[in-house]
């Protein structure tokens, strides 16, 4: 399905406002680690633009810490996630929405959905209901929240 891998790679890099607004200033290590961030999720295809990754990217390495931050990055590489905590994966969901409108999110994602116009519309609707907290499931149970999406909507996967 041609929204699984965006989906995938969003939750996967699926992270606060700090790096947008003001906040501590990041070493040249940890600034080379946030970029590094950036690059793959802009490179993935992730539905966000450079500064809006950077922005992401430097949360992740504010919020997490520079080890955690680059154990994600590794994490990500390989697509296992079976580590992750709910908690940092709360935190990389709200990274990313504090950078990113998280309905905006939802909506670049499932643009090109596969499921036709009203399928899409519910998945829409049905993430957006969820905001946040959908993103952060799907890092850390992933089959879970397809499952629900596709029960919800009708869509014959999950």
């Amino acid at each position: 399905m041609k929204c699984i891998k965006p989906l995938t790679l969003l939750f996967a890099f699926a992270l606060v406002s700090a790096a947008c607004g003001g906040g501590d200033a990041l070493s040249a290590e940890e600034q080379e680690l946030a970029q590094e961030l950036a690059d793959v999720l802009v490179d993935d295809g992730a539905p966000m633009n450079d500064d809006q990754a950077l922005c992401y990217g430097e949360n992740v390495v504010r919020e997490l810490g520079q080890d955690q931050a680059e154990s994600f990055l590794t994490m990500n590489d390989e697509r296992e996630f079976d580590d992750l905590s709910e908690g940092d994966a709360e935190k990389i969901a709200e990274s990313m929405a504090d950078c990113k409108d998280i309905n905006a999110i939802w909506e670049d994602t499932f643009t090109d959905a596969p499921f036709g116009e009203e399928g899409t519309q519910c998945a829409i609707d049905y993430l957006k209901d969820r905001g946040v907290e959908a993103l952060a499931s799907m890092m850390t149970d992933d089959d879970a929240m397809f499952e629900a999406l596709s029960e919800a909507c009708d869509l014959g996967f999950g």
